[in-house]
């Protein structure tokens, strides 16, 4: 129970010190009294909804970006063992309309042949699509470049190439870039979590959820 608690509780009448000519509920009323003044005045500088510290911001990672695409990695396999299925991969490729994707894999820093990494590879049966992730670094990219190593590996699969983002870039892009904002992909996330989530570890759970609100 919270100081808060234990005074309306009416903890600290316990006893008086009549040579001190002072209550001792007095004093615990009055320290219960000084902390809820603290804590409105927290509220009122910090705002009372302040959303809490998650995880990975309080890990602090010198390279965010790499951290949430390894996160995104991880979470976009149906096979890796967060037992989530598909529910990462649905919401991303939601917007491009593709349907029983089957992944084989998904990889990290694929190399171009001019030399460029594209961040993530969906390879899977019947498509092959590519995820440029965009947070705090500028935009300048050869997205051309990864469409054209996309196309050149696709072996008659459906490509796709996404710019994945936390704001939507002002310049314009090719007709072959899909632009999917952390908002959007966090959304859908969150909204069809319960449908997925039955028999999941509990820490996946956990760790989705904490980094769908690191990355809202």
């Amino acid at each position: 129970m919270g100081l808060a608690g234990r005074a309306e509780a009416g903890w600290g009448r316990c006893y008086r010190r009549p040579d001190l000519g002072v209550s001792m509920e007095s004093v615990v009323v009055d320290d219960s009294a000084r902390f809820l003044a603290l804590l409105d005045e927290f509220k009122r500088i910090h705002g009372a909804s302040a959303a809490p510290v998650t995880f990975l911001e309080a890990a602090g990672y010198p390279n965010y970006e790499n951290v949430a695409s390894n996160l995104l990695r991880f979470f976009l396999d149906p096979s890796e063992g967060h037992g989530l299925s598909g529910l990462f991969l649905d919401a991303l490729l939601e917007p491009l309309g593709f349907e029983g994707v089957s992944v084989v894999r998904v990889e990290r820093e694929v190399g171009t042949r001019n030399g460029n990494r594209i961040d993530l590879v969906i390879d899977a049966d019947a498509h092959l699509v590519g995820v440029e992730n965009k947070i705090y670094a500028a935009l300048p990219n050869p997205l051309d470049d990864y469409w054209a190593h996309l196309e050149q590996n696709a072996l008659g699969r459906e490509v796709a190439l996404l710019l994945l983002c936390v704001h939507e870039p002002q310049q314009e892009l090719r007709e072959h870039v899909t632009v999917v904002t952390y908002e959007e992909l966090m959304g859908r996330v969150r909204r069809d979590l319960g449908a997925y989530a039955a028999g999941v570890p509990a820490q996946y759970v956990t760790f989705a959820l904490d980094f769908v609100r690191t990355m809202e």
